[in-house]
This record gives C-alpha cells, structure tokens and sequence, in this order.
C-alpha cells in the first residue's frame, strides 16, 4: 500500500542512486538481486 494511501506524507523528492554501467565497472552489477544490499529509505528520500 502506497504512503499516500495510508495518509503518510509522500516526499517531494526521492533520488535513487545512480550510476552508468561500462565494461570497466560492469562486475559490481554482476550480483545475483537476492545479494544485493538496498540503501535505507532515509538516505533516498532527502
């Protein structure tokens, strides 16, 4: 259930972490999704 379905202020901006993929950085991507580690809400909503 979204946050403004609960009544919960919806933030006016959410950045996610971003970052271009080449062929010099591609094996850090390399990660099965299960292994991967999600920044916390607080760090994406500023």
């Amino acid at each position: 259930m979204s946050l403004h379905m609960r009544g919960l202020p919806v933030p006016r901006n959410i950045n996610p972490p971003i970052a271009m993929i080449n062929k010099t950085n591609y094996g850090n991507w390399k990660i099965p999704l299960q292994e991967r580690q999600c920044p916390p809400w607080e760090q994406l909503v500023r």
